[in-house]
């Protein structure tokens, strides 16, 4: 529907890769902040000592980032397979 009042595909592709990477961004820093806070009321309340961000841990947030890339790619090609006119007249 933004093609239809003016955005270009290369906007369109810009806008949807930008809203996944805030997302994923705003999920990275919440893991983090959380993996913090708990551990601090862990090791303050209970005693337990962990770490507070493990690497196979950051490694899979930065794989789900680049997923959420990829996520990004595949559905601006999914809606713009077709014509502007078909998937206005389809309600797309």
């Amino acid at each position: 529907m933004l093609e239809t009042v003016g955005m270009t595909r290369a906007q369109l592709r810009r806008m949807l890769l930008y809203e996944n990477s805030v997302g994923g961004l705003f999920g990275i820093v919440s893991f983090v902040v959380g993996s913090v806070l708990s551990n601090a009321m862990l090791t303050q309340g209970f005693g337990v000592d962990i770490a507070p961000i493990s690497l196979p841990v950051m490694g899979i947030l930065l794989f789900l980032f680049a997923a959420g890339g990829m996520t990004a790619e595949l559905s601006y090609r999914m809606l713009t397979k077709t014509s502007l006119t078909e998937r206005v007249r389809l309600g797309e």
